[in-house]
């Protein structure tokens, strides 16, 4: 992936043992399920409920990292996002693709001060 080449190998590899796991063999293998690969190929993806508005419920305020050179969230994807979510905020890590590492000092930046002018109380409650 072109995008995952312009990172260090430090992130690289961070990012390779996220997915994969070694063999006792040696070999390298996905960490997903085999038949849920299988699965997806033979059938494709499943279809999916409309989770937007589960969104409009979530209590929690939501902070949403968008890497801009995400091949799978896309600019105006994450910006409804941030408009269902009733406490949603964007932050937008430039030239990075889509697994969110957050190592970037734009996203650390943000994270930290998410956190700390928030009151999570709130996310505290049980649903029925």
């Amino acid at each position: 992936m072109p995008v995952m080449a312009s990172r260090s190998a430090e992130d690289q590899r961070e990012l390779a043992l996220g997915v994969l796991r070694e063999r006792p063999d040696g070999w390298w293998v996905w960490k997903m399920d085999p038949a849920y690969v299988q699965q997806r190929m033979q059938h494709g993806a499943p279809p999916r409920p409309s989770l937007w508005p589960v969104l409009q419920r979530l209590p929690c305020p939501t902070l949403v990292v968008w890497k801009t050179q995400s091949d799978l969230l896309s600019e105006g994807q994450a910006r409804r996002l941030v408009e269902v979510l009733p406490g949603g905020e964007l932050v937008a890590v430039p030239g990075v693709g889509h697994a969110p590492t957050l190592v970037e000092p734009v996203a650390l930046a943000a994270l930290e001060r998410f956190l700390n002018r928030q009151n999570f109380g709130v996310c505290a409650r049980t649903h029925p």
